[in-house]
């Protein structure tokens, strides 16, 4: 455990200290924010051409309420720094779930690869939605392995919520 938190905090020190705190969110990453603040700004979502998904600007909108900034950079490295966090909160589910199959030196490895992905750590310095899709991927395909059926409907509702960030989690539906 003590060998997995030197990992969490190594990943989260490195991803942090490397962000392009100087450089805004573009393309996609870009309408997910301008979504995001206006979701904020109104209390609801807004109609109008937006991302398909609403689960990530909903997401980066809650902590738009509390950090009220009105410079567009500052709001864009909350983004990119929310971002950064999820991908290394990936590391405990992928850990636990990789210790199900292997040995837990092994699970280590698994995990630690995955955290420090460089594909991974760039859609976390883009702000995009695939560490908090991936984190609950790990997390509903942990609890579906799970013997308890209470965890198999936490699962569900996880489908849900990730459907709702990438609509490719619907598929999800069909191994259940």
């Amino acid at each position: 455990k003590l060998i997995l938190c030197i990992i969490f905090v190594s990943s989260l020190i490195l991803n942090l200290c490397f962000l392009p705190y100087d450089i805004p969110v573009t393309n996609d990453s870009l309408d997910y924010l301008v979504h995001a603040k206006e979701i904020s700004n109104q209390g609801k979502l807004p109609t109008g051409n937006y991302p398909v998904n609403d689960g990530w600007p909903m997401f980066i909108s809650f902590f738009l309420n509390f950090y009220n900034s009105e410079n567009f950079l500052d709001d864009s490295n909350l983004q990119k720094i929310i971002s950064t966090i999820l991908l290394s909160l990936i590391l405990i589910p992928i850990y636990l779930l990789c210790k199900k199959f292997i040995r837990k030196e092994i699970a280590l490895v698994g995990a630690s690869l995955l955290v420090f992905h460089p594909l991974l750590i760039e859609n976390s310095f883009l702000g995009l939605t695939e560490p908090l899709f991936i984190l609950l991927i790990s997390i509903i395909l942990l609890c579906m392995i799970s013997k308890d059926i209470r965890l198999s409907l936490v699962s569900v509702f996880l489908i849900s919520i990730a459907s709702v960030i990438r609509y490719e989690a619907v598929i999800l539906i069909i191994p259940f």
